[in-house]
């Protein structure tokens, strides 16, 4: 039986965004399409900020901490999926969700499972969580509750991601001009780092041996791309942003050879250290910096900007 507090913690947050769960005689009724997509959207932003804190303690890098981390998740998508299903779905849509339910539920007792066993969980990590959640996301994803998406950093911001991208069309020709010339020597840095990223990275945890080979492809690369941007001369309008941006990088060349003589050394908690602000936040904060300033390839979250 589900708990009354758990229950009237969903309530709390459908008043929240302005809708009624129950009729007067304390019956379920059952929401419109947008209403539960912005109910379901602040139930998964809610687990979506719980889901990204378990990284706090460090990214899972060994057996045994994919172990305790799954530990820490498994009541987490529970609370989620729980919340969700409190929430009445328009009777026109109510199977797609309870199909996504249903995943969500399976995919609750696959993680459960896994943290059962160290070597278990290390694969269903490998696996973003496996077939199940991701049909559980996907699925809600598809049906408009684009914040259930946990692969995604989760963000305080209003429901439109919150980040203010300057548009192409209103760019000056000064500013235009830079850009282009930016976005394409990042695009020939994509040739470089995405074939590497695919080639030495694919499997988690890395080993060390692979981030060594890694770091020798693109540490040059990383340097070229740094070099020219510093290159290039920002116009006024964007001269400190670009300045910003542009440092953000150098600081990322600078982590990566740090980093790469650790690897080298088969120094993992040295690694790990030197990696640390990158993966906690520091590489979406240089993408984000880039995108502020103007750029497409520069920071784009597509893995395809820029190539071919």
């Amino acid at each position: 039986m589900r708990s009354a507090i758990r229950r009237s913690v969903v309530l709390s947050i459908i008043g929240a965004v302005g809708m009624t769960a129950c009729d007067g005689g304390g019956d379920r009724v059952a929401l419109s399409r947008e209403d539960w997509i912005k109910a379901a959207n602040t139930v998964c932003g809610k687990g979506g900020t719980e889901f990204q804190a378990l990284f706090q303690g460090g990214f899972p890098d060994t057996p045994e901490a994919a172990q305790a981390f799954l530990r820490g998740a498994a009541p987490v998508f529970e609370r989620e999926v729980d919340a969700l299903d409190d929430l009445e779905p328009p009777e026109a849509d109510a199977k797609q969700i309870d199909d996504a339910l249903a995943l969500g539920r399976r995919a609750v007792a696959d993680i459960e499972s896994a943290a059962k066993d160290p070597t278990r969980a290390e694969k269903l990590f490998q696996a973003q969580g496996g077939e199940n959640l991701i049909g559980f996301q996907e699925t809600l994803v598809d049906y408009g509750a684009d914040r259930c998406e946990l692969s995604e950093e989760e963000d305080d911001d209003d429901d439109d991601g919150g980040e203010d991208v300057p548009d192409p069309a209103e760019f000056s020709a000064e500013k235009a001009a830079y850009i282009t010339a930016g976005d394409a020597l990042c695009a020939t840095a994509n040739e470089t780092l995405l074939p590497a990223e695919d080639r030495y990275l694919a499997s988690f945890p890395a080993p060390l041996t692979a981030w060594t080979d890694f770091f020798d492809i693109t540490i040059p690369s990383l340097e070229a791309l740094v070099d020219g941007l510093r290159a290039l001369d920002p116009p006024a309008e964007v001269l400190a942003d670009a300045t910003t941006a542009n440092d953000s990088r150098a600081a990322r060349l600078t982590t990566f050879r740090a980093a790469r003589e650790r690897a080298a050394a088969g120094d993992q908690n040295g690694f790990d250290e030197e990696m640390r602000p990158l993966f906690e936040g520091g590489f979406d904060e240089s993408d984000r910096l880039f995108r502020a300033v103007g750029f497409q390839v520069c920071g784009s979250e597509d893995p395809d900007a820029g190539t071919e």
